[in-house]
């Protein structure tokens, strides 16, 4: 797993990039078996573009504990045996062009306890497809979810969860979805989109 633990850059981004991840094994530690994980406070600003992570062990990127400023972009994640990526209790997140495929949970998820750090998720043009549970996932029942969440413009499909997109939170404001393209074709989704919480915008989705 590539880890990073309480580093801080105050000159510039910390990037990684055009890498291949691939066949880490869950074998050292609690989060080992992960391709990438970003954790602790003031671990930020990094850019994790143009690799592939494959064939891990557990999650393809994993992203928790007050991390922010984490742009994942262009990367293609797939065969991993946990979610694509799962960003947990981290805020100011963009996730953009990746595309995610064929992992053992979930393609996006995200999920945690704490308000202030889970908000300010962008999720968009992305392709997430053929995962067991939801294609993008945010929330669980007792999680708290808020502020400018967007959810928009990504191409969803053929996953087999409760729905292709879920919001599932205890609380939830300014979520966004809005002008992504899903079918259930393909997978055994039950909902294209499903809402269990208040506080959420659906604009312009094209579900089929």
């Amino acid at each position: 797993t590539m880890l990073f633990d309480y580093t801080y850059s105050t000159y510039g981004r910390q990037i990684i990039r055009d890498c291949i991840i691939e066949n880490i094994k869950c074998n050292i530690g609690t989060h080992s078996g992960n391709g990438i994980y970003i954790t602790s406070p003031g671990n930020n600003n990094f850019s994790i573009k143009g690799n592939i992570i494959r064939n891990c062990d557990k999650t393809g990127i994993f992203l928790e504990d007050m991390v922010e400023y984490i742009f994942l972009e262009d990367n293609e994640i797939y065969d991993n045996l946990g979610s694509g990526i799962w960003i947990n209790e981290s805020r100011n997140i963009f996730v953009h062009n990746n595309k995610i495929y064929n992992n053992g949970i979930r393609g996006i998820e995200s999920g945690g306890y704490y308000p202030e750090w889970n908000n300010r998720f962008f999720i968009y043009h992305n392709t997430v497809y053929g995962h067991p549970s939801e294609g993008i996932s945010f929330g669980c029942p007792d999680c708290n979810i808020e502020n400018n969440v967007l959810i928009a413009s990504n191409r969803v499909y053929g996953n087999r969860g409760t729905a292709e997109i879920w919001i599932n939170a205890n609380s939830t404001s300014e979520v966004s979805i809005m002008f992504n393209n899903i079918s259930r074709a393909g997978g055994s989704a039950t909902y294209g989109i499903r809402v269990d919480s208040p506080g959420n915008r659906m604009i312009n989705n094209y579900v089929t």
